[in-house]
């Protein structure tokens, strides 16, 4: 009002919630505006919705279907359709999965979009999955597409949740939460129980969303740390503040003869002359044993520093300033165990190469582009006479004939190695063969450049033989790649 903004009370619908529907008419009467029922749509959120629904995700879903349809007379590589499936059906999702956590039908609907559309763009009829889903969801630095894991990303933005109540401790939708749901907040167990017992839909995902990855159980959790300031809100015993446990579970017997329970950091100690001293106070004299146990806990805690005009927060351990990201949440869930293919199957995505070329030697690292061989192993070529090399038509053609031994592909890279001055024995895989010799020569760069226009070339040359019966000689190959 103060701004000089008004109500528009034709547009506006007064939604009444465990009331008599007589009330709510009653006060739309008055206030001249219309009621409307639950569930609705608040600015693109389901609201008193069942998120479990089907029904609830049908609109999400149409949108990303009513996307496809204007690229449906586009002719688009697969590198461009990667582009897509990150930069627009990956990203329409976004807002909802940043609040909710969605269903497994769903996600499963919306990666079934998304792969038809990758594999087969925007024909109606479905084309071969060359590659399983799984593979195509990793990062390329773990040997994957680099297609976002809608699951792990889901999972990623959700954490933001966990993020803002451990690091707003003051926030009045925090104390909100807490207090309808229960939980005092100040060590995690407390809050997590509490929410998967009980609460609405939303805070029993926001709780558990911590358990669902096995595996990497207590991910977001061990993810942070506390680091100590003045001590003030961190519970001495029952909070993980040194160490990998708290100390409650690190000296049981300590913490049950313990007079300060209860007390945080802060008051474990005082500060005299300066300096920080420690005061642990026992309900009896210690046993022999329990001293030796006393001399291990003042050990453990004595090299913490407390800083007495610092305030405690958490810390993320995956990002330098310590804040929690996406990004670095989304890594930690994806990042998988390294070998001599990730090393391999990474290099293929070249940021200097056109994307299409680059998902091209991916596929060819693989073994899994739509050479001939692969054709009759999915019997979409019935007879091993018509799976034979376009080039030579004496051996049948996969990747490792096509792209290196085949006589009018040994040619071209012999014209390559004697331009470049490299002296290289190939070797009998593609797969060694990018590995070694596409890293080799005086000017590494410029030679990988050279290495993808090739195997590019090749495979141009092979389809146009085949679907345009067109003769391209090896002199006109060699300048294509020039």
């Amino acid at each position: 009002m103060v701004s000089g903004l008004k109500i528009n009370y034709n547009k506006s619908k007064l939604y009444g919630m465990n009331i008599e529907e007589e009330v709510s008419q009653h006060w739309a009467i008055f206030l001249n505006c219309k009621t409307g029922k639950l569930p609705m749509t608040y600015l693109g959120m389901p609201i008193g919705a069942s998120l479990r629904s089907k029904d609830t995700w049908a609109e999400l879903i149409s949108k990303i279907g009513r996307k496809l349809a204007g690229w449906k007379n586009r002719f688009l590589s697969l590198g461009g359709r990667i582009v897509i499936i990150n930069s627009v059906l990956t990203s329409l999702p976004v807002f909802l999965m940043s609040t909710y956590l969605l269903p497994a039908g769903v996600i499963q609907k919306i990666d079934a979009i998304r792969r038809k559309f990758l594999w087969g763009g925007c024909e109606e009829r479905n084309k071969i999955a060359w590659v399983r889903w799984v593979k195509v969801c990793k990062d390329r630095k773990q040997g994957g597409m680099g297609i976002k894991d809608l699951r792990m990303f889901n999972l990623a933005l959700m954490g933001k949740w966990w993020a803002r109540l451990v690091k707003e401790q003051g926030g009045l939708w925090r104390r909100v939460l807490l207090d309808k749901y229960g939980g005092e907040g100040g060590s995690w167990g407390e809050w997590i129980t509490e929410g998967q017992n009980r609460g609405s839909r939303w805070w029993k995902d926001v709780c558990k969303i911590n358990e669902l990855i096995e595996g990497k159980r207590d991910w977001v959790k061990s993810g942070f740390k506390l680091v100590i300031g003045d001590g003030a809100k961190v519970s001495f015993w029952r909070q993980v503040w040194v160490g990998s446990h708290t100390l409650e579970v690190m000296f049981p017997r300590l913490s049950y003869l313990s007079t300060d329970r209860q007390s945080t950091v802060q008051q474990m100690g005082e500060w005299i002359g300066g300096s920080w001293r420690w005061r642990l106070k026992w309900r009896r004299r210690l046993s022999t044993r329990e001293q030796d146990q006393e001399t291990q806990l003042r050990s453990t805690i004595q090299n913490v520093q407390i800083r007495k005009d610092a305030d405690d927060r958490w810390w993320w351990r995956y990002e330098k300033d310590g804040e929690y990201t996406v990004k670095s949440a989304y890594k930690l869930l994806t990042t998988t165990e390294k070998g001599d293919e990730i090393k391999c199957l990474k290099r293929c995505w070249n940021s200097t190469i056109p994307l299409k070329i680059c998902a091209f030697s991916w596929l060819s690292v693989l073994g899994r582009t739509p050479c001939k061989v692969n054709l009759l192993k999915r019997n979409i070529i019935r007879q091993e006479a018509d799976a034979m090399c376009s080039f030579c038509a004496e051996i049948a053609e996969n990747e490792d004939h096509l792209l290196l031994w085949c006589d009018f592909s040994g040619k071209i890279w012999n014209k390559n190695l004697a331009w470049w001055e490299i002296k290289y024995v190939m070797a009998r895989s593609y797969k060694d063969a990018f590995l070694q010799h596409s890293w080799a020569g005086r000017n590494q760069k410029g030679w990988q450049v050279i290495w993808y226009a090739t195997i590019w070339a090749l495979w141009s040359t092979r389809n146009r033989r085949i679907f345009e019966a067109k003769q391209v000689s090896t002199d006109e190959v060699f300048h294509m790649v020039q």
